[in-house]
């Protein structure tokens, strides 16, 4: 459903900043304790699947469900499904002999016969060795026993959550899903921002702040990025139980000056240069909002720290 949120907002002094951030983040609170409490409703649900895209918003959204269910006093365990990554050297060999570039969004960059394994054991209520992926050295580097419990509540996170293979490990119904993701185009002054566009600017700044990546490389992942969420998100996120809109109308105004500043660290030959130029001459006209006004809780450190 084409969704699109309207600002004409001018921003007049702290107060007023304050109030428009504290709007903004409520609003998206408010979703997720919805959420929580759409699962909390019957007693026999035991399993979440939380999915979204890149830069959703997705460990936020697992922490406050965890703040959430912890008030039904059941126990709340959460597995990352980014754990159960193949070797970055598998990856890579599989690319070579494909002829293609590495493969790390779809179904097969996961452990799928390991996390059947380990889903199979949880509804068991057997103890399981559930890996632990290093991302800097793309490899598992230990396992750590898990014990579940007759009252567990399992979230299950990760971009592959809303993937038919991964829904397939449950028996029917015994599993709900939520999807987060910025699921509304933005429009300030006339000028429209798409919502995947909203996230690629959330991952430039993110990436280059957490993960050291320059804006060259960001820009140049996108595209598989984007062909996997094409390929393999689009087609089932309809299928979710709950939606979660993570886009928060204040956010370009955060974004303004360290996504500029990111930016300009492309050189002016580079071939994603004309690209970067045009995020900054969009996002130039709004009055920037510092990171300071960021609450504790807020989704955006997860892009801004």
């Amino acid at each position: 459903m084409e969704r699109v949120i309207t600002i004409n907002r001018t921003l007049r002094g702290e107060d007023d900043i304050r109030a428009f951030v504290s709007e903004c983040e409520q609003s998206l609170e408010k979703q997720m304790d919805d959420a929580a409490a759409y699962f909390l409703a019957s007693e026999g649900n035991h399993y979440v699947a939380l999915s979204g895209p890149t830069c959703a918003g997705k460990t936020t959204t697992a922490r406050k469900l965890i703040e959430d269910f912890g008030a039904s006093k059941r126990t709340i365990r959460r597995i990352s499904l980014d754990d159960f990554f193949v070797s970055r050297s598998v990856l890579e060999q599989r690319a070579k002999e494909e002829g293609g570039d590495p493969d790390f969004e779809s179904v097969k960059a996961i452990d799928l016969e390991y996390l059947r394994e380990c889903v199979d054991a949880i509804q068991q209520e057997k103890t399981v060795l559930l890996p632990v992926y290093s991302f800097l050295e793309g490899k598992r580097t230990e396992y750590i026993p898990f014990e579940p419990k007759t009252d567990d509540i399992v979230i299950f996170e990760g971009i592959q959550a809303i993937y038919p293979e991964f829904i397939e490990l449950f028996p029917k119904g015994t599993l709900k899903s939520i999807h987060i993701t910025v699921n509304s185009d933005l429009v300030y002054n006339g000028i429209r921002f798409d919502r995947r566009e909203i996230r690629l600017m959330r991952r430039l700044v993110r990436d280059y702040r957490f993960r050291g990546a320059s804006p060259s490389l960001t820009f140049t992942m996108w595209k598989g990025v984007v062909e996997n969420e094409d390929r393999n998100i689009l087609p089932y996120e309809k299928n979710a139980d709950i939606h979660i809109d993570s886009l928060m109308p204040y956010e370009l105004h955060l974004l303004r000056d360290p996504l500029t500043a990111v930016l300009n660290q492309l050189e002016k030959d580079s071939e994603y240069y004309p690209q970067a130029l045009r995020l900054m001459e969009k996002i130039a006209p709004f009055e920037p909002i510092g990171e300071e006004y960021l609450p504790a809780n807020s989704l955006y450190h997860e892009f801004l720290g």
